[in-house]
């Protein structure tokens, strides 16, 4: 049983600091401030990373347009060349895909932004 005493003994009666034991500093009037020390210089700067992004160039800036009798005369031809009446369309001998040929159908995307995009998409017609 004298293994039971050890584990059964009354504790110490002795004051415990708990704000030691936490991580608190304790509160002592009769100590001095550390001495300052001179400012160091600063760190060298980090060495430029080749993997990093890439800089890109800056955007070009809208500069407005310079009015000009050349610049307003092929204003006015345009609109004059708008009013015309547009040309009749060329025939085309294209005929409708036979049995088990593929048409290609192009579409292009209706916001002026996206003018050089176009949807491209296969149809598979049946054949009759």
């Amino acid at each position: 049983m004298a293994k039971d005493d050890k584990k059964k003994k009354k504790p110490s009666e002795d004051v415990v600091d708990l704000a030691a034991r936490i991580g608190a500093r304790q509160s002592s009037p009769n100590t001095t401030p550390p001495d300052v020390a001179p400012p160091q210089a600063p760190p060298p700067p980090p060495p430029t990373r080749l993997d990093g992004p890439i800089p890109s160039a800056p955007k070009p800036r809208l500069v407005p347009a310079k009015e000009d009798r050349l610049q307003g005369a092929m204003i006015q031809k345009a609109l004059v060349e708008e009013d015309q009446k547009p040309e009749p369309a060329i025939p085309s001998p294209r005929a409708a895909p036979g049995p088990g040929e593929i048409d290609l159908v192009v579409t292009p995307l209706p916001t002026p932004d996206d003018w050089h995009r176009f949807e491209l998409a296969l149809r598979k017609v049946r054949g009759v």
